[in-house]
């Protein structure tokens, strides 16, 4: 609703300084009540702007006298619906446009194929938001059946004409559609030459290997080697709430480190008793590899094995020991930092004999891991990697703090070295013994023919139709001929399932030439929604005077006097849209002329007799459900243009009656005319209907049809039905209005034939043609149906070789 203030409502703060050009633009403003909206006129015309790409649409009226600001929502365009199914539109520019064959493919091989060969070129004439959800593309070309068909036959095709929303011209082409299909070129977008990073080359035999496959092949820092909680998990390391870990001492230490945190060796010996594996002895080194801790622990339960050979502990050495587990704990605790980063050589089994708990360790025995998991003994890797020996046979046991400094310099090895220095410098212990790689000859460029790119990519193809002479570049196995439509339809309705591309191939049952021939022979010009006979007219009318009584409905093709035998006059007028008709028939109906009173009616035959009906079907098509057609009249009479003649323009068909609510009863006193006239008549501009119309809601787009008639597409069909039943208090505005009958890409201007050559005649002139449109019309629908959900159907009418033919694209969505 749009809020207006009175005088006596308006605040003293809302008042704006009156200047001598406010005051005259004020003066020149004008305000008119169009039902409950409130709607102004002039110089200051409230400007309502839209944004036809967003999905909440949301308007804003803003008076320059009154200073109020409010907005208009719509609740149905604001509902914020997060749509994720596939869905395509059409771009402004090319909705009154042909689109060409060429264009047509480009839709075809980007919605198959997307981003997987490449860039595929995007489309440039639709957007089609969300192609990898679509579930498959299905193409239906129709031979033989034009443009100039399927409105002929409009009320026949209801399949056609409701099951797509997107309903485009296409132009002539004599080429095999079929063919140009599966052959044509796909135009991979060129991508800019991504920078050589410095890695170098790698080895195939090293593309596998364990060490490659988990840390890559980049240089790290330290963090890049911890544990994760998930490998401390499945290595059986103590954790929290982990089984036999509840009187485990945890250390103190951050959430998490950094690359500069510091490293600790650490490594134990242990014993046997009763109880399993206890503690024996404990080295802890810095990063140096100074040695910070070096303890023997005396075992809370007896000794059954002192494992001398691999711990040197013997019971003489722990006899005078009266240092514990906890005393070692503790010390632990308070010798390392909070960011402190433990490396040892199967560090579970030390820090479970330690029954401590540190959240950020390396393990070296995963750290260089071998193939199928294979883990390195210590000796060894120190002695390959450092060129070190440890654990020597002349020593009685190991050394832990000798075995914690060899375990501290392998992790910081790595870590310097990076993983991939460390594997190529050291094949040797892994036994690998890398081969020089032949030189590979250069790869030749990839086929970018569509059907070749289909294949590539895993993307099911298939054809079924008629055979064609043409080589379709589909493999024999893919391909599968029929003689019939009936055959066609039966064997894609029996595929246990549907293709990711498929082309089916219709015929209407007759040859082109024949097709062509019975058009010229059977159908006469499809004119008869846009022609309408007036009269009785005064005797000395004149073709020139019937022009300037009907001219304001619309453009006029062709105006034919009819003289009978009772001495009257009649006019045969053939409007250019099927709209003014209606305009004309609504607008001028009990007009009196001269003393005559004229009636306009259409002319009663046997292909006029389903007018009613192609006019309830149009205006309710899915192209035409929000469009609104509007004429300017004269801001006087429907006839107030004066001629030289003066005879029907003479004025006197002011005298209608007032209550018919007729464009013969309109008069000047409802207000002044816009400031731009031409022989007294409105101009329609694109602003001045924005301003008027944008109360009803939000429009999407004004399309001008010549100075005096335009097309207004709102974005909701609630909002033409609100103008429509405004439409006696927007003809005091001399606004003239019905619903649109012609989809945009009929109304275009240029060359093309003319809407009224195109437009649906109600009865048909060949019932053996409709009868084959209605059975091909019902197979297109079947095959619709069978498809599966967030697929793309594209039906392409053909036409022939002069006669353009039509495009429908829809994305099957069953929400």
């Amino acid at each position: 609703m749009v809020v207006h203030h009175t005088e006596s409502q308006r605040s003293p703060d809302m008042e704006p300084t009156e200047t001598p050009r406010s005051s005259k633009r004020k003066a020149e403003d004008e305000t008119k009540v169009i039902g409950s909206k409130r709607v102004k006129l002039g110089l200051d015309c409230v400007l309502v702007r839209h944004n036809p790409l967003a999905d909440c649409a949301e308007v804003r009226h803003t008076f320059p006298v009154d200073c109020a600001e409010v907005r208009h929502t719509s609740p149905v365009d604001c509902a914020e619906v997060r749509h994720t199914s596939p869905a395509i539109s059409v771009t402004s520019e090319y909705l009154e446009k042909a689109i060409s064959e060429e264009k047509l493919l480009e839709l075809l091989h980007y919605s198959a194929l997307g981003k997987a060969p490449g860039r595929v070129r995007r489309p440039s004439w639709c957007h089609l938001r969300r192609q990898r959800r679509l579930t498959a593309v299905c193409v239906a070309v129709v031979e033989h059946v034009s443009q100039r068909d399927f409105y002929q036959h409009y009320l026949s095709l209801p399949n056609l004409r409701t099951n797509y929303t997107v309903r485009l011209t296409l132009s002539s082409s004599s080429s095999d559609l079929v063919s140009d299909i599966f052959s044509s070129e796909v135009h991979i977008v060129p991508q800019c030459p991504q920078k050589k990073r410095d890695s170098p080359h790698l080895h195939p035999e090293l593309r596998t290997h364990p060490v490659i496959t988990k840390y890559g092949i980049k240089r790290r820092g330290l963090t890049a080697y911890l544990l994760t909680a998930d490998d401390m998990a499945k290595r059986k390391y103590p954790l929290i709430g982990s089984p036999g870990s509840e009187d485990y001492v945890r250390t103190d230490s951050d959430p998490e480190v950094t690359n500069s945190s510091p490293l600790f060796g650490l490594d134990c010996e242990m014993c046997l008793t009763k109880q399993g594996y206890e503690l024996t002895r404990v080295s802890l080194v810095d990063s140096s590899g100074a040695c910070l801790l070096d303890e023997l622990v005396k075992p809370h339960n007896k000794i059954l094995n002192y494992l001398t050979q691999f711990s040197g502990v013997t019971p003489e050495m722990l006899e005078p020991v009266q240092t514990t587990l906890s005393d070692v704990q503790a010390r632990l605790r308070s010798l390392l930092p909070r960011d402190a980063v433990l490396v040892g050589h199967s560090l579970d089994s030390d820090l479970r004999a330690l029954k401590m708990m540190h959240p950020h360790v390396i393990d070296t025995s995963l750290l260089y891991s071998g193939h199928c998991g294979h883990r390195f003994k210590l000796k060894h890797l120190a002695e390959v990697l450092l060129q070190k020996q440890i654990q020597t046979e002349d020593r009685c046991g190991h050394d832990p703090c000798e075995d914690a400094v060899a375990a501290l310099e392998l992790a910081q090895h790595f870590i310097c070295s990076g993983p991939l220095k460390i594997v190529e410098q050291h094949l040797d212990l892994w036994g690998l013994t890398l081969k020089e790689e032949p030189e590979s000859s250069p790869a030749a460029a990839p086929s970018s023919r569509f059907a070749d790119l289909l294949q590539a990519c895993g993307r099911s193809s298939a054809f079924c139709g008629p055979r064609t002479p043409f080589d379709m570049c589909l493999p024999l196995s893919r391909q599968q001929w029929h003689s019939s439509d009936r055959e066609v339809l039966l064997a894609f309705r029996c595929q246990p399932k549907c293709a990711a591309f498929t082309v089916l191939q219709f015929t209407s049952g007759q040859t082109a030439g024949a097709q062509v021939e019975a058009s010229q022979k059977a159908c006469p010009p499809l004119r008869d929604l846009c022609v309408v006979l007036a009269g009785p007219l005064p005797p000395q009318s004149s073709e020139e005077d019937v022009r300037l009584l009907l001219c304001f409905c619309g453009p006029l093709l062709s105006i034919r006097l009819i003289n009978t035998a009772a001495c009257r006059v009649h006019a045969e007028v053939q409007f250019e849209l099927p709209e003014s008709a209606v305009i004309a028939l609504s607008s001028l109906t009990r007009l009196t002329l001269h003393g005559r009173r004229i009636q306009v009616k259409r002319p009663l035959s046997d292909s006029t007799l389903d007018v009613c009906e192609a006019v309830e079907a149009l205006a309710s098509d899915p192209l035409t459900r929000c469009l609104l057609y509007v004429a300017c009249s004269l801001p006087g009479t429907a006839a107030s243009g004066t001629a030289a003649s003066g005879t029907a323009a003479s004025g006197t068909a002011a005298s209608g009656t007032a209550a018919s609510g007729t464009a013969a009863s309109g008069t000047a006193a409802s207000g002044t005319a816009a400031s731009g006239q031409v022989n007294g008549r409105r101009l329609l501009t694109e602003d001045s209907l924005m301003d008027t119309f944008s109360c009803f809601g939000p429009v999407l787009r004004v399309v001008t049809r010549g100075l005096t008639h335009a097309y207004i597409e709102f974005v909701s069909a609630d909002s033409r039905r609100d103008a429509l039943s405004s439409s006696q208090d927007l003809f005091e505005l001399h606004f003239l209005l019905c619903p649109a009958l012609t989809p945009l890409h009929l109304s275009a201007p240029g060359p093309a034939p003319s809407t009224a050559s195109l437009m649906p005649a109600p009865a048909f002139t060949s019932k053996a043609a409709a009868r084959r449109l209605r059975k091909l019309d019902r197979r297109l629908g079947k095959v619709f149906r069978c498809l599966p959900e967030g697929s793309l159907s594209v039906v392409v009418l053909r036409g022939g070789c002069d006669t353009p033919g039509l495009c429908f694209v829809e994305v099957k969505d069953t929400s």
